[in-house]
Parts: C-alpha cells; structure tokens; sequence
C-alpha cells in the first residue's frame, strides 16, 4: 500500500471515530432515560436498587425479569445524584460509555486481525451512526453492556494463541459470567465457545497423540463452570421468582401471537417508502434490516419532536423522513457487499472450524437463528420479538467480518479495489446520513 494511501485510511478511521465519539457523548447529554424502550421501567430497577438495596419484583417494574449487573452498576450513580429525578442527566452517559468502549473494541480488533488500515477504517465508518448501535449506546437498558461483554468473550477467545490454556479459559469463563449478569443474550456467547470447543476436541480424536485432548477438555469445562458458577445466584433468584432461570415473564403472560404467511420467506418493500414500524411487517427479514440501518421505531430523538409517522400520514416530507428513507436505501445499497463478504467468510470457516473464525462463525449463525426462534416463541411482532438490537454483537461483527473480507488482499486486485472504493463511497454516504438521522 502507497504511503499516501495509509495516511488517507488512517486519516479516515480517526475521523469516524471522532464522529462516533462526538455523536454519542452529544447524545448522552440531552437524553432522558425515561425515553426509548421501557426507559421508566429500567430506571425503576435501579432506582430500587439504590434505595431498597434489593431486587425490585414484577409489581415494582414489568422489567424486574432482566439479569442485575448494569442497573448495580447504575445504582450507585443513583445514590451519588441524590435519587433517580437528580441523575436524570447523569445516567445517560453510562450507555454512552459501554457504546464508546464497544466502537473501540471493533476498531482494535478489525486492526489486529487484519494489520492494515483500511479494515479497521471502514469498520469505524460503517458503525460510527449505524442507527441499531446508536440505540444501544443511548438507550437506557442493559442492552449495551451485554454486547460488549459478548465481544469481549469473543475477541478473547478467538485471538488467544492457546486457547487451552487454564488461564485462558478462566478468563473468558469470568467475562462470559458477567455477561449472563447482564442479559440472557450471553448463553449465544457461552453456546458458542463451547460448541466450538466440543468441535476441536471431536477433531483431535483421529490424531496420532490426541494433541492433548485432556488439557482442551478440562480447559472448556472450566470456562462453562466459571461462567455458570459467576451467574448461579441469579439463575437460582431468577427460578424461583420467576418460574424459571431464563423466563421472559412479561411475555410469557401474553397469548401466543400468529405471524403472517411466508413471513420468514419474504422480502416487503414498503420499508424503501415508509421506514418506520408496521411497514415491512410482513416479512421477517425486511424488520430485521429497517431496524439496523435505520430509526425504525422512530425512538432515537425527543418525543416532543414532530413524529415523521404523522408526517407521512399525511403525505408530507419532513427533514428527518428523508433521512429515514435515505437510510434504507444507502443500506440496501451495501447489502450486496455484505452478502459477499459474509458468504466468502462463513465458506471459509466452514472448511477450518477450528480456529478462531470457526468460533466467529458459529455465533453468528447461532445468533441469528436465535432470533428467529424467539421471533417463532412469541409468534407475534407486536412485543418487538425480531429487534436486530437483541444480537447486536453478530451485527456488529458482520461489520467487522465485511471489511476485512474485501480488503483482503488474497481477492483479485481489482474486485478488491473495486468492492473497497464501493464500500467507501457507499459507506461514506451512510454514515454522513446516520450522523443526521441519530442526532437526537
């Protein structure tokens, strides 16, 4: 690569993570986190815990189900403000903090995997207003936290030179721990390593010395035991407040729903014109994509603002409408590039699942099929059960995946240069957009 070429992609990757930065300290600063989804209720578990010094129940907040360690990470936030009404403008910068700490993370990590600087670049660009990491990052819920424990886990296991080591799986057991802390979404995490773990094992049986199968199965044991062990009070608390350790009560309580026909076979085009929820609710994968690229549910800005949904009822464009639409064009637009990148990965991970892409691979397969399944559970979109925020780690790392896939440099030079100028443009566009479109 010429010398003038790594300044540009340096220059580049320092200032989207200026724009990332920027726009969610921005965002921190005029949020309330009564806003977003279930704001009151996540503030009311903290707030329980910081004056009660306990776990709040049903009664006290719909949301007393979650898993506790970001509201006690909150609630001392809470106590030092004088109460929640006083840390109104305090708390919003915690999600900020764990949305910053992931964007970091994913830049590191694209450097390191792929030791050049348009990788790590253009994974800045594309995540930097990407509307579903946005949402983690301002919104006060757990959901921030979880993602970036998840990552974490990942990162750690999938880039250790000795996977077997003790060490190494203490470590990641205790982060994976934490996680389950946080949300019910790390059993992907925990799923993963250790179906990935089983695999090596499995594929060392025909060798001649084993290559220390011992030392790889006491090695997976102590992950999944630390992890399990870390998160066991909750899981016990959990079974039997709420009938079972991994039990969405407020769900739960509501009668099964019926999805559309061909709902997980169809693509609705409504979302190209009207961006926002019920458009495309007809097709599974149309929801999953308005609500990455774009504000679908129309929640990241004050609620005081002018709704676009009114707007478009009444058949007028308004400023933040167009961006909406823009969005979900500039975002179909790049979806091509994905689909390469993504099915040029997985195929070569599925030829070598045990390294550290074989990992990679497995959980976000994993998540997806996750998704749908709980989609299928609920069977109803009504409760928001197809949000792409719920595995915003297998999104976040589809990113990371497609820039390191087109910058490649075993690709033909030109496809290479062809699929990165592309992205670049595109992305550039993108992400111009969704600094507008996140602005809150």
């Amino acid at each position: 690569m010429a010398s003038w070429q790594k300044w540009f992609w340096w220059g580049l990757a320092a200032a989207a993570l200026a724009a990332g930065i920027f726009l969610r300290l921005h965002n921190a600063s005029v949020w309330n986190p009564y806003w977003g989804y279930d704001g009151g209720a996540h503030l009311r578990y903290a707030e329980i815990l910081a004056t009660a010094g306990r776990l709040p129940t049903l009664e006290e907040t719909y949301v007393a189900w979650h898993e506790p360690l970001f509201y006690a990470i909150a609630a001392p936030i809470i106590t030092l403000s004088g109460g929640a009404e006083a840390a109104k403008k305090t708390l919003p910068y915690l999600p900020a903090a764990f949305g910053l700490l992931t964007f970091f993370l994913l830049g590191w990590w694209s450097f390191k995997r792929t030791k050049q600087a348009a990788a790590p670049a253009l994974t800045l660009l594309l995540t930097a207003a990407l509307p579903v990491a946005l949402t983690a990052s301002t919104f006060f819920s757990n959901e921030g936290l979880a993602h970036l424990l998840l990552l974490l886990a990942l990162f750690y296991a999938a880039n250790q030179k000795d996977p077997d080591k003790k060490s190494s799986a203490l470590a990641a057991g205790v982060i994976i721990g934490l996680a389950l802390l946080t949300k019910v979404t790390a059993f992907l995490g925990l799923f993963s390593i250790v179906v990935w773990q089983i695999y090596r094992f499995a594929s060392r049986l025909d060798l001649p010395r084993r290559s220390n199968l011992g030392k790889l199965l006491i090695s997976t044991l102590l992950l999944a035991v630390t992890a399990l062990a870390i998160a066991s009070p909750w899981l016990v608390t959990s079974a039997k407040q709420f009938g079972g350790p991994f039990t969405n009560t407020f769900e739960a309580k509501k009668a099964p729903g019926i999805l559309p026909p061909n709902f997980f076979t169809t693509l609705d085009s409504n979302i190209f014109f009207s961006p926002f929820w019920p458009a495309g609710s007809n097709s599974f994968w149309s929801v999953v994509f308005a609500a990455t690229v774009t504000d679908y549910d129309d929640l990241l800005k004050n609620p005081d603002q002018p709704s676009p949904r009114l707007r478009l009822a009444q058949r007028q464009l308004s400023p933040r409408l167009r961006l909406a639409q823009r969005a979900v064009w500039l975002g179909a637009a790049l979806a091509p590039v994905f689909l390469f990148a993504l099915a040029r990965f997985l195929l070569r991970a599925r030829k070598k699942l045990t390294d550290g892409d074989g990992l990679l691979a497995i959980f976000f397969l994993g998540s997806l099929a996750a998704l749908i399944a709980n989609t299928v559970r609920f069977g109803s979109l009504e409760r928001g059960n197809a949000k792409p925020i719920f595995i915003l780690s297998a999104v976040l790392l589809a990113v990371l995946i497609t820039a390191a896939e087109i910058t490649d440099t075993t690709l033909p030079s030109r496809l290479r240069r062809a699929l990165t100028i592309y992205t670049l443009v595109v992305g550039a566009a993108f992400a111009a957009n969704g600094l507008m479109l996140g602005w809150v």
